[in-house]
């Protein structure tokens, strides 16, 4: 499953017998880490893998609780624009748009034309200021 939040982008998989948050930025999982106050144990560093860094959950309590710290980060109206005010988020907003606009063109679900023109628009204002 794929979780995208304002602390962080995850990938939640099981993985014999645990539940693990994974991710390629590593502040994601130490915004989680710190959010949750997970024992520093939880933390994982595997450059040999797609995802480098985790978070492992070792009982349904931890998942519970991370669950739940992300849930409680969603205290705004839209997604994107509360992305773009975080430093450590920032970065993801553009590709947030272009899943978000992929799916819009592929299932319909809104102004796709209209919110797609204004995301050109503004991607060329930052590109070319």
């Amino acid at each position: 499953m794929w979780i995208a939040s304002t602390i962080g982008f995850y990938s939640v998989a099981e993985w014999e017998g645990k539940k693990w948050f994974r991710v390629r930025c590593k502040v994601d999982a130490e915004n989680l880490m710190e959010a949750t106050g997970l024992p520093a144990d939880r933390f994982v560093e595997t450059q040999q893998c797609d995802y480098p860094w985790r978070v492992r959950c070792d009982s349904q309590e931890e998942y519970d609780l991370c669950m739940k710290v992300i849930s409680e980060t969603v205290n705004y109206w839209k997604f994107k624009p509360e992305i773009s005010k975080r430093p450590d988020q920032a970065p993801k907003h553009d590709g947030y748009m272009r899943l978000w606009a992929w799916l819009a063109e592929r299932f319909g679900g809104g102004s796709y034309d209209w919110m797609h023109q204004q995301w050109k628009r503004n991607r060329n204002r930052r590109r070319f200021g």
